[in-house]
């Protein structure tokens, strides 16, 4: 969309199922300070109800704090997300670049849409029988993409060792976490956690909400992320040639 549209500030926010909070996923690198991680959409009505109605919002009264463009992505009939960019160029503030805006979008929308459809679909091989937690072929992908959203300046995580994740099946953990998050296995054996856009300063509020569900967490740093991540990979890998030669 970058390429495309010659923005430099694009947000990518996921809304929860409860449809009261957008959490931003991915944003365009070294503006990420431009969008809020959590948003209360109740605070943005007129947005929503312009992309509720399919509509694109446009920010023609220069609504301060507001962003110039926003579209929407829906599933199942409810908006899902929400790609919005933060500010604009004189010279984009016309139709023409409404319209380009529109279609560019709208190719977003179909990917996420067969993405999201596949995922329902395939969720339940995806878990560890018996819990909510993503398996290692599963949530390896999931750190990756964060990772390398990480690395290329798009975005911020952390992953979160969990050491008594299996209290109730993992119930106790499913429900402590965001809708945007994910909990799966390594191939440890351990449960860990992925909170997508959130850093060091967002880990005592983190901490002090799982430990009041019970649960005792470790952030795991950087240098022991890769090497995690380079062991399931050769774990996957080798699982997928063996399956391939089976």
């Amino acid at each position: 969309m970058q390429d495309t549209l010659g923005g430099d500030s694009f947000g990518v926010y996921r809304i929860d199922s409860g449809g009261r909070f957008a959490r931003l996923m991915a944003a365009s690198p070294q503006t990420e300070s431009l969008f809020s991680k959590s948003a209360l959409l109740e605070n943005y009505a007129n947005i929503i109800t312009a992309l509720d109605h399919g509509g694109l919002w446009v920010n023609r009264n220069l609504e301060p704090d507001l962003p110039m463009y926003a579209a929407g992505v829906h599933a199942d009939g409810k908006l899902a997300v929400v790609i919005v960019l933060a500010k604009a160029q004189p010279d984009q503030m016309n139709l023409y670049f409404q319209n380009l805006f529109t279609i560019m979008c709208g190719l977003v929308e179909s990917a996420m849409v067969r993405a999201f459809d596949y995922e329902n679909v395939a969720r339940q091989a995806m878990l560890v029988p018996g819990t909510e937690f993503l398996n290692t072929r599963a949530f390896l992908p999931k750190v990756l993409a964060a990772n390398e959203l990480k690395h290329d300046h798009m975005g911020d995580h952390l992953l979160l060792r969990v050491d008594d994740a299996w209290q109730d099946n993992g119930s106790r953990l499913m429900g402590a976490i965001r809708q945007t998050d994910e909990a799966g296995v390594l191939q440890d054996g351990n449960v860990y956690v992925l909170m997508n856009q959130a850093g060091k300063h967002e880990l005592p509020i983190i901490n002090k909400r799982l430990a009041q569900a019970g649960l005792h967490v470790t952030r795991v740093s950087g240098q022991e992320e890769d090497a995690l991540l380079d062991e399931a990979s050769e774990q996957v890998a080798a699982e997928s040639h063996e399956g391939g030669t089976a």
